[in-house]
């Protein structure tokens, strides 16, 4: 089934009409649409544009944001998260933030307050922001003050006279499930950049978790184009999108070495230079090579291994006639892999290690969801690791059948 999505015309972030198609996947069902019973899921154009003027890469139809977080609304997820990372999480905020007293720390996007509550223990007032009520709700429950409702102009405003602008803004999706509110996934990020900057106090810091398009083109990973994200940044396209609003870019840091995802760190002042300043910092930044990405070499690399990757797929597919082939992952992207590479009618079923997915359909195709130990069924030949990214870990976990496993990206 396929229902009215409305292309775009204009840069999301500069508006400017020159755009061109850089990538054209298979169109998908939403990616997070993982239901408890079969469904006639709405399949949607998947195009990727990239604006010639700001550099900004981004999602070439817009889609109504409500129907793309129904399930966001409708479920109440969970969340784990390492308390290591979370660790090293705070003290790069913390570093970062140079005032003489205990900051404000404001969460656009708040889940459950998980991240919350280490900057609570270290001394800082905290408040988040959620629009999943339930979340919400439970954030509170957990001593996390959070305040429930959608994150727009009239609810900072409202969020200012109540508790003051904010020293340290955090935004941040690097907990699994993907956010309405987050930066990367706003149909309108200028409107909402210009939200964030109002929240923000004089002086104070604003730090954003998102994917880099610059690491995600350099390392062929290609599953964390969907619907949900709008927007893929680099280093140059988020530094022009919040250089107008006053914000200069102080730092590009890894929480992770080697991560594709990167922290992106602005300060607000009225004595600052933001574009002087933001150049300095892009010049002695040795991944970022912005410019480069506007040219067609490099997506025209990615569009080729995807294309080498899904031949190599189906051969090896074609080899196991008789005998079950089924998909490690249900994540989010794996539902951009499997309609890539032609996957639903090949499976028999998915398995996860998340408990949250397992009993439920996959998007489009419902593909049941099924424990990881379905996977030593004797009548399975072929077990496609579809979290590729993952493979290492995943192999480790089942030693015993390494055999009949293969990475869909190799």
């Amino acid at each position: 089934m396929r229902k009215f999505s409305r292309p775009i015309t204009t840069c999301r972030s500069c508006g400017s009409r020159d755009l061109v198609l850089v990538l054209e996947f298979a169109p998908t069902a939403l990616c997070e649409s993982y239901t408890t019973t079969t469904t006639n899921d709405t399949i949607y154009p998947l195009n990727i544009h990239q604006c010639l003027s700001c550099c900004l890469v981004q999602l070439g139809h817009v889609i109504s944001h409500d129907d793309v977080f129904e399930n966001y609304y409708k479920n109440t997820p969970s969340f784990s998260r390492d308390s290591n990372y979370v660790g090293k999480y705070v003290a790069s905020v913390m570093s970062q933030w140079n005032g003489k007293n205990a900051p404000f720390v404001v969460q656009i996007g708040s889940q459950d307050g998980g991240l919350l509550i280490p900057f609570s223990q270290v001394g800082c007032r905290v408040l988040g922001v959620e629009s999943n009520s339930q979340l919400a709700q439970i954030a509170t429950n957990k001593g996390i003050q959070t305040v429930a409702g959608n994150f727009n102009l009239d609810s900072v405003r409202a969020l200012i006279r109540q508790f003051g602008p904010a020293d340290i803004v955090i935004v941040d999706n690097s907990f699994g499930t993907q956010h309405p509110d987050h930066l990367a996934n706003c149909q309108n990020i200028n409107e909402h950049a210009s939200v964030v900057s109002e929240l923000l106090g004089e002086s104070g810091l604003l730090a954003i978790s998102t994917n880099n398009i610059e690491k995600m083109l350099d390392r062929g990973v290609f599953d964390l184009f969907y619907h949900e994200h709008c927007a893929y940044f680099s280093n140059q396209s988020i530094s022009n999108l919040f250089r107008p609003l006053g914000l200069k870019l102080v730092e590009v840091a890894e929480i992770v070495p080697g991560s594709i995802r990167s922290m992106f760190y602005f300060k607000k002042g009225s004595g600052l230079n933001p574009m002087g300043e933001t150049i300095e910092v892009l010049n002695k930044l040795p991944e970022n090579r912005a410019n480069r990405y506007c040219q067609s070499k490099d997506w025209e690399k990615m569009a080729r291994q995807m294309s080498k990757n899904k031949t190599k797929l189906e051969t090896m597919i074609g080899q196991y006639s008789g005998q079950k082939v089924v998909g490690y992952g249900a994540s989010a992207s794996v539902t951009t892999v499997i309609y890539q590479f032609e996957l639903g009618t090949r499976l028999e079923f998915l398995v996860d290690d998340n408990v949250d997915k397992v009993g439920k359909y996959s998007p489009g195709f419902n593909l049941p969801v099924q424990p990881t130990k379905s996977l030593y069924q004797s009548d399975i030949g072929l077990i496609i690791i579809l979290a590729y990214r993952y493979a290492d870990a995943i192999k480790n976990k089942h030693p015993a059948l390494q055999s009949k496993m293969v990475v869909v990206s190799h």
